[in-house]
């Protein structure tokens, strides 16, 4: 099951289990699968899950700000589990190493390489940047 469904059942479930919380935070995310776009803003006709996770990911960072704690932990259930600064540091080093990057012109070959919903895009910049500066 995809998550596209897994959001979908979930939601299903919450209906049944009159989990008003949960079933609001669902609608919107089910909600919020349809507005997905691509780089040059076309909308996705199948987002894959890695398009969900960055809306996902998009919409609990607006909870988090919001102060809405109820709804960010119900959405942070639905993301994987980010790599530490220690595990994004070592996949950094090794793509460094393996390609022969050297200075701040390999920056954005490096941060091509390892973009990935499970990093943390801002912590891997900046292990990007000393690495390459050393």
């Amino acid at each position: 099951m995809n998550l596209q469904e897994q959001l979908k059942a979930d939601m299903r479930a919450a209906m049944k289990n009159r989990d008003t919380e949960t079933l609001s935070v669902l609608r919107v995310a089910v909600g919020e699968i349809s507005r997905i776009r691509d780089k040059i803003g076309r909308p996705v006709v199948n987002p894959t899950d890695d398009d969900i996770i960055g809306m996902l990911k998009t919409l609990a960072e607006n909870a988090k700000v919001m102060g809405a704690d109820g709804e960010l932990m119900i959405l942070e259930s639905y993301l994987p589990q980010m790599m530490t600064e220690d595990q994004i540091r070592l996949v950094i080093a090794d793509v460094i190493e393996e390609n022969k990057y050297s200075g701040m012109q390999d920056m954005g070959k490096v941060m091509q390489q390892i973009k990935s919903p499970i990093i943390d895009g801002k912590i891997a910049s900046n292990i990007t940047k000393e690495l390459l500066n050393q």
